[in-house]
C-alpha cells in the first residue's frame, strides 16, 4: 500500500494521540477486544490503519473522513457523525458492540 505519514511525525501537542489511535487501528484485536466479536481488526478493511490513498490495494482510506461527517447514512436512513460510524463498523464489520463515546 502507499503509506502517507508516519503516525510518530504528528505535531509534537497531538503526536501521542495520534499514534494511540494508529495503534488502536492496527492492534484492534489487543487494544478493543471486549468490543469486538470476531477475529477481525480495523485493518481487514483500512490497509496501513487507514493511513494509505485507498483503493483495491489501499484499503478504505481514512484520510479526511474527520471532514465528511456528519453525513447521511442510506442504511441508517438518517444523518450520522463519525463516531455513530466508526460504531457502526464495531457492530456490523467487527461483529461486535460500540464503543463509549
Amino acid at each position: 500500500f502507499d503509506a502517507l505519514v508516519d503516525p510518530s511525525q504528528a505535531p509534537a501537542p497531538i503526536r501521542a494521540l495520534a499514534r494511540c489511535g494508529f495503534e488502536l487501528m492496527v492492534n484492534t484485536n489487543e487494544y478493543a477486544a471486549e468490543y469486538i466479536g470476531n477475529g477481525l481488526k480495523c485493518t481487514n478493511c483500512h490497509f496501513g490503519g487507514g493511513d494509505t490513498t485507498g483503493g483495491a490495494q489501499g484499503g478504505i482510506s481514512l484520510v479526511g473522513v474527520a471532514a465528511k461527517y456528519p453525513s447521511y447514512s442510506p442504511r441508517l436512513m438518517k444523518v450520522i457523525d463519525l463516531p455513530a460510524r466508526i460504531n457502526n463498523c464495531f457492530i456490523r464489520s467487527l461483529n461486535g458492540k460500540p464503543l463509549p463515546l
